[in-house]
């Protein structure tokens, strides 16, 4: 029968995919609550997923017209907390090396830090819709050479979490042309 059929040859996404997915809406939401348009990369060959950027001058001591961040994202049910309260996360080293490089687009490393039950990542009703738990931010500009083969594991502050504030406050040092 044709139902048989259809389930046969539909394929779920893997957990990989979903995390992935999640992470995109994660940023798509937090940049529309904070005014800011989201672009897509089709194709990531430069750590890139996400572009978010702000029209005209959005700052009055701005000095750089229509800002934009760019950013690679991750997703994972692996939080590692440190002692001082930073959060590692084992970043692929072409991720790293790519982050790291000085760019005209500033870029930097978003992370979603999902519960690891993944029955609770995503819970939806007819009053609210919430993604568990939270993502954090941290640029890699001028970070120091890997001696790793695959991987470097980074350091994210927990104080960078990747919030509509966060990125108003991000595409305004951009316009000033400061660092992140």
């Amino acid at each position: 029968d044709k139902t048989t059929i259809f389930q046969a040859n539909f394929m779920k996404l893997t957990k990989n995919h979903i995390e992935s997915e999640l992470s995109i809406a994660y940023v798509h939401a937090v940049a529309a609550k904070a005014g800011f348009a989201t672009e897509f990369t089709r194709v990531d060959v430069d750590s890139v997923d996400i572009t978010i950027g702000g029209p005209g001058l959005i700052s009055t001591d701005s000095t750089l017209h229509s800002p934009q961040i760019a950013i690679q994202l991750k997703a994972t049910i692996n939080k590692n907390v440190n002692g001082d309260g930073s959060i590692s996360f084992n970043l692929p080293l072409k991720n790293y090396d790519d982050l790291r490089a000085k760019c005209l687009v500033p870029k930097i490393l978003v992370v979603l830090f999902l519960p690891k039950e993944e029955n609770i990542w995503l819970s939806h009703s007819i009053d609210q819709l919430i993604i568990k738990e939270c993502a954090y931010w941290l640029s890699i500009k001028g970070f120091t050479k890997s001696d790793n083969a695959s991987h470097q594991t980074v350091r994210i502050p927990s104080a960078n979490v990747f919030s509509p504030e966060t990125i108003s406050g991000l595409l305004i040092k951009v316009s000033k042309e400061e660092d992140l």
